[in-house]
């Protein structure tokens, strides 16, 4: 991917579609029209030669089979979440403004996003009930439990260092630093959440490796989604996290750490505040099941019936 911006900056030009409306363009994905189409309409104004989020995918999609199904993907999802989840259009329109600052959009875009994934993982990972609450971002219910869920994305590090090689491969180096990286984001929603009001005292922590429906090269970490071996890097790397949560915060209430590597990629969980620290891949955002270990952790029921059979 390219260094300075999305997958449209890797391939090259913008001007596929000039002379095109943005209205016209979304004329085929009548959900992403509805929720984010006067957006898109204002990102016009950025540069051309600049990558804008959602802005870029529209625009290539007449010539890149890619683009296409990331945008089958996110209309599909936006019509599911407006189903499922109360509010939603509440969700859609919190810090949906747009200044002046490029690159401030985009995240604001990517983090809208990564939202929208989480409504749809969490309904596909069995909870019900799931609603926009502003603070916490959501509350889901699961098993007659209520959890208050936080959503928080992983983005690019101006201080990633991290050679090709070991970027590419499961690496100890690389997978510490994105251990790192998830125990910071774990123990700050952490806090978060325990001063939010939750009535059984039960969390979930959402976490977006940052490719939620795109590429968006420059707002990622380094190398995001190349890895061969993806799930097993994630998983390592979350057991380290949740290990060192552990060990350092001694947490009583139950949280449960989900981190999504993005479009319809399997889903890794953890629990912190109990001993159990094993991961295990979730069914993930396609209904695909990928089973779940013995160490589940005892009231994860909701998450446990979106994995396939339980064993004893």
């Amino acid at each position: 991917m390219g260094e300075t911006g999305g997958a449209g900056t890797a391939r090259g030009g913008r001007g596929e579609a000039r002379g095109v409306s943005v209205r016209a363009l979304l004329t085929a994905y009548p959900n992403i029209d509805r929720w984010l189409g006067r957006l898109v309409e204002r990102l016009g104004r950025f540069p051309e030669d600049e990558y804008v989020v959602l802005r870029d995918e529209l625009t290539h999609a007449a010539t890149e089979a890619q683009y296409r199904r990331d945008l089958q993907l996110l209309d599909d999802h936006l019509e599911l979440a407006a189903k499922i989840c109360s509010r939603f259009d509440r969700l859609m329109k919190e810090r949906s403004g747009l200044g002046a600052d490029l690159q401030q959009a985009n995240r604001m875009l990517l983090d809208k996003l990564a939202e929208i994934r989480a409504i749809v993982g969490l309904h596909h990972l069995r909870f019900r009930g799931i609603a926009y609450e502003g603070t916490p971002d959501l509350s889901a219910t699961g098993d007659s439990t209520t959890f208050a869920v936080e959503v928080t994305r992983l983005a690019a590090s101006p201080g990633q260092t991290v050679p090709l090689l070991a970027m590419l491969w499961t690496g100890d180096g690389s997978e510490q630093e994105l251990a790192d990286e998830l125990f910071s984001k774990i123990v700050a929603k952490y806090r978060q959440l325990s001063k939010a009001s939750s009535k059984d005292g039960k969390y979930v922590i959402w976490i977006s490796l940052g490719r939620d429906y795109f590429t968006a090269g420059r707002y990622e970490r380094t190398l995001t989604g190349l890895r061969s071996r993806m799930s097993g890097y994630v998983s390592n790397a979350l057991n380290r996290a949740v290990a060192k949560v552990q060990r350092q915060m001694r947490c009583q209430e139950p949280a449960y750490v989900v981190v999504c590597p993005g479009r319809e990629e399997k889903e890794i969980v953890a629990a912190v505040g109990r001993t159990m620290t094993e991961t295990h891949p979730s069914g993930g955002a396609s209904g695909r099941s990928n089973g779940v270990g013995s160490g589940s952790p005892e009231g994860l029921a909701p998450l446990a019936g979106g994995m396939g059979d339980v064993p004893p």
